[in-house]
């Protein structure tokens, strides 16, 4: 009797799910969480987490920030024509980021420092380009935020490097100037310049 009831499901099954069946496709990306920070310029010691804990909170908060709308959306605009391949013609750009944010799966991957996005569609083509437009906005995003105003933090560090290089080379400019006014080539305190010597010999 279960044979010729698993036959009989086989028989009428696998037409109708040929016809009524549709095909899903699914994309993943993974991201990996370091466990400690690249050095810093003030110590020359690698900042790490104190506990367990403390990283899988850390983790989950990366977890909350990929899908967040301002993610999604320049995800999506920095697809350019090719959004198409996800938004629908007569859906507006708001709608389309709010619909990639909640269709995203994003999720920790146990016993490891990773995590995966992944992407469900009927369609094959668009999801990897997608996630991938995704991943990059996020770490773009995450390296930014990580380190506040790292780029104008850098510009002034470069405005000081030149101000600090002008200055050393008006003060060499200066001191070359001063040496051919009294005749002496070098300012160390353990040579003496040629009038001093000249004076030790005539005395």
């Amino acid at each position: 009797l279960a044979l010729i009831v698993a036959g009989m499901v086989m028989i009428v099954g696998a037409p109708v799910a040929w016809v009524m069946g549709k095909a899903s496709y699914y994309t993943e990306a993974v991201v990996r969480v370091s466990p400690r920070f690249l050095k810093n310029l003030n110590e020359d010691q690698e900042l790490e987490f104190q506990s367990n804990s403390q990283y899988r909170e850390f983790v989950q908060q990366q977890v909350n920030t990929i899908n967040r709308y301002d993610i999604v959306f320049d995800a999506l605009k920095k697809l350019g024509d090719r959004r198409g391949l996800y938004q629908t013609a007569a859906e507006s750009d708001r709608r389309a980021a709010e619909r990639l944010a909640k269709e995203l799966a994003i999720r920790p991957v146990p016993d490891s420092y990773l995590i995966a996005i992944g992407l469900e569609g009927s369609k094959a083509d668009g999801l990897a380009e997608v996630i991938n437009s995704v991943v990059e906005i996020y770490l773009e995003r995450a390296k930014s935020e990580e380190f506040f105003a790292s780029d104008k933090r850098i510009e002034n560090v470069q405005e000081e490097r030149k101000k600090l290089l002008q200055e050393l080379e008006q003060k060499s400019a200066r001191r070359t100037a001063l040496s051919q006014e009294i005749g002496v080539t070098t300012f160390s305190e353990s040579l003496l310049n040629p009038y001093d010597q000249l004076l030790i010999r005539t005395k």
